[in-house]
């Protein structure tokens, strides 16, 4: 009877502490501040470097959804992908000094949907952030402060 119960805490207690999926770069109650409100994570690990990576966090409510994604990838020439990602940008992008290199914000187009996108990098690591809403209503500098405050702790924690 002993082991029995034994086994049953065993197995239970693994269920309740199993390791949730954790992104390397920002954690999710900071994500869930920044997005303001509590928020579910998504994790992928890169399939050729298991250090580049892509976390989504988000925030829904009945009608509303709101996105802070952010993909880290190690590339040999990081310019030109961070030139790709300002070519993006669906207006003027808006250089940003502080958070990693060659940092720059915009926004995007996105079919019902307004995107910020920041995009840097930290040696050669290329760094996006996305912070986007189906709220049609919402100002993008939201987005854009949103953006700002997610790459500051993602390149803070690659440094």
């Amino acid at each position: 009877m002993r082991s029995l119960l034994i086994a049953v805490f065993l197995a239970s207690s693994t269920a309740l502490f199993a390791a949730e999926q954790v992104c390397p770069w920002i954690n999710t109650a900071t994500a869930s501040g920044i997005l303001g409100g509590d928020a579910s994570a998504a994790i992928a690990h890169g399939k050729t470097n298991p250090d580049d990576g892509v976390c989504t966090f988000t925030k829904s409510g009945k009608e509303l959804t709101e996105l802070l994604r952010v993909d880290v990838t190690t590339s040999t020439d990081p310019v030109p992908e961070l030139a790709r990602y300002r070519s993006q940008c669906s207006g003027p992008a808006t250089d940003v000094k502080g958070i990693g290199n060659e940092a720059f914000v915009c926004k995007m187009q996105a079919q019902g949907l307004l995107v910020a996108q920041l995009a840097t990098r930290v040696r050669n690591r290329v760094i996006t952030v996305r912070a986007t809403t189906n709220n049609q209503s919402a100002q993008p500098e939201m987005l854009i402060d949103r953006a700002q405050k997610a790459a500051a702790q993602v390149t803070g924690n690659i440094f």
